[in-house]
């Protein structure tokens, strides 16, 4: 009788395991793809790392530029004002 009743426990955690590990691999579906996308564009980066560096080397140069223009324009409205 003990026998069965652990038998019978082991079977119910079994399944308990087994519904929490289909949980999991659905929740991280979306990982998968990632990789897949990651694995696809592998290849392709030694030659997309130095533009993407490009790309945001302009950008920040422009947002600096755009800044030292705005504290320049705030140090000037201080001189007038005071």
């Amino acid at each position: 009788m003990q026998k069965e009743l652990l038998v019978a426990e082991c079977d119910l955690q079994r399944g308990i395991v087994d519904v929490e590990l289909a949980r999991l691999r659905s929740g991280l579906d979306w990982m998968q793809g990632g990789a897949d996308w990651l694995h696809r564009v592998r290849p392709w980066l030694p030659l997309l790392v130095p533009v993407a560096g490009f790309v945001v080397a302009r950008r920040w140069k422009s947002v600096l530029r755009l800044a030292g223009k705005t504290v320049g324009w705030r140090m000037l409205w201080r001189l007038f004002r005071g």
